[in-house]
């Protein structure tokens, strides 16, 4: 009888099992309307029972996720709670918050789905039941499934039925938790602590008090302040985050370093990017993502023929310069080039010989005589120079020139030297005393006269002297 009841037991198991999938995806869902998140240990000793809390403590996916498109389609969603005899898998998905043995049923019982699950074969056939869990008190006696949970009728004294219950949630420190003795009391909560050790998993010993572990984006000094178990800082800080030395609480936290200072991407455009240290999702420095930042363009965009070539700014927000197409001066022109004045174009340099009306005009860079040269006296041809002479023989009004020439754009002489004694002109060839000097001419050929021995008027004499009786005097 004992192994048939054993058998008996163990299917109606099994076929919970079976139908705990199809219970709780057809149970529907529900908005959450629950208060955040606290977590607690769970009536059976197994895992966590908390508000908010998905997964059964092994690993096991929330049952929105797994039940399709209703608990999908909005966040907020869950699933709806079980009544007592509900299938479960979890605590939160009884509207008891106890889910034992696969079934909910009120907080402290053992689960059943008749009287049979609720016998104890370590005790003759009775059961236990635990009827006031803060204070660890319980009952023996005989079983009875009461609304899917186990409790004794006309029992007797017998705490063994709370054991490894919560007693007392002691916040950082551990929880009471009821033993398996058959008489017990309540220990109070502890308030100090020597080291974590005596404070509960979640919570550290900081100056002789029990605290709860801290969140991801929490400052801290140790890795077990930590309820990840890594204590960083990327700055002058630490906190705690996933893993790593690069933890932060925000971007404040995290050194240039992990950025990316601003770089020209297109010189020809000025456009650039750059990459600010930002926390992520995990607490950590990284390099965000690219955001304009045109500040690392600042040198020539392009050539723009004869016109001076367009630059970056060097400013943050930059748009693609543009070649001109007029000038005011030349310094709005490229080198080589000059700015027209009769049209305000650039235009290139002009070749030696061609007309300008300043250097820059000039490839050369030589405006003279109006145009263009290396050096010296600048001419297209030789009607652009001018010729040389001089007074050979000033009392014979005789003098000669060189005539001009113009080679590679300079003007020059001939190397011979013609007659010419208009160069004598206006100096004087002899000294007539009282009577009117004797002057060179203009003319390129003349024979001065000899000096008047008598006057028949005054300006035959000196400005001195007056013609009387035939006399300069």
């Amino acid at each position: 009888m004992k192994h048939r009841k054993d058998l008996g037991v163990a299917a109606r198991a099994i076929g919970r099992v079976v139908v705990v999938y199809l219970a709780v995806c057809l149970g529907g869902c529900q908005l959450d309307r629950r208060p955040a998140p606290s977590a607690s240990v769970a009536p059976d000793g197994g895992g966590t029972s908390a508000v908010g809390v998905t997964g059964d403590g092994d690993g096991e996916p929330d049952p929105c996720a797994e039940c399709g498109p209703d608990c999908e389609s909005d966040p907020r969603c869950v699933p709806e709670k079980l009544p007592n005899g509900g299938a479960c898998r979890t605590g939160s998905q009884c509207q008891s918050g106890n889910c034992r043995g696969g079934l909910c049923c009120d907080a402290g019982r053992r689960c059943c789905a008749d009287t049979s699950e609720c016998v104890d074969l370590n005790l003759a056939g009775e059961g236990t039941f635990c009827e006031q869990i803060s204070a660890c008190q319980g009952k023996r006696g005989t079983p009875l499934c009461e609304d899917h949970g186990c409790i004794v009728s006309e029992g007797t004294d017998d705490d063994r039925g709370c054991a490894g219950m919560e007693a007392r949630d002691c916040g950082p420190y551990p929880s009471v938790i009821c033993t398996d003795e058959i008489d017990q009391t309540v220990a109070a909560c502890t308030t100090q602590c020597a080291d974590d050790g005596d404070c509960d998993n979640a919570s550290f010993c900081h100056a002789e008090r029990c605290e709860y572990k801290r969140d991801n984006g929490s400052e801290c000094s140790d890795n077990a302040h930590c309820a990840s178990g890594n204590c960083g800082g990327a700055g002058e800080r630490s906190v705690c985050c996933p893993h790593g030395d690069t933890c932060c609480a925000s971007a404040r936290d995290c050194p240039d370093a992990f950025g990316q200072p601003p770089v020209c991407m297109n010189t020809m455009t000025c456009q650039g990017v750059r990459r600010d240290p930002v926390c992520d999702e995990n607490f950590t420095c990284r390099a965000g993502e690219a955001v304009d930042d045109d500040s690392a363009c600042s040198d020539k965009a392009q050539d723009c023929g004869t016109y001076a070539p367009v630059s970056c700014t060097g400013r943050a927000q930059q748009n693609r310069p543009t070649c001109p197409t007029s000038c005011e001066d030349d310094d709005d022109c490229a080198t080589g080039a000059f700015c027209d004045d009769a049209d305000k174009t650039c235009k290139g340099a002009r070749d030696n010989g061609q007309t300008c009306s300043r250097q820059r005009e000039c490839e050369s860079g030589r405006c003279n005589n109006q145009h263009c040269c290396d050096r010296g006296t600048c001419c297209a041809d030789a009607a652009d120079c001018d010729a040389t002479g001089e007074c050979t023989n000033l009392v014979a009004c005789q003098g000669e020139r060189r005539d001009p020439v113009c080679v590679d754009f300079q003007c020059g002489l001939t190397s011979g030297s013609v007659p010419d004694d208009s160069y004598c002109q206006g100096q004087l060839a002899k000294d007539c005393g009282n009577y009117t000097d004797i002057i060179c001419t203009a003319q390129v050929e003349q024979t001065p006269q000899p000096c008047d021995v008598s006057c028949q008027a005054n300006d035959q004499c000196d400005n001195d002297t007056t013609c009387i009786d035939d006399t300069c005097q």
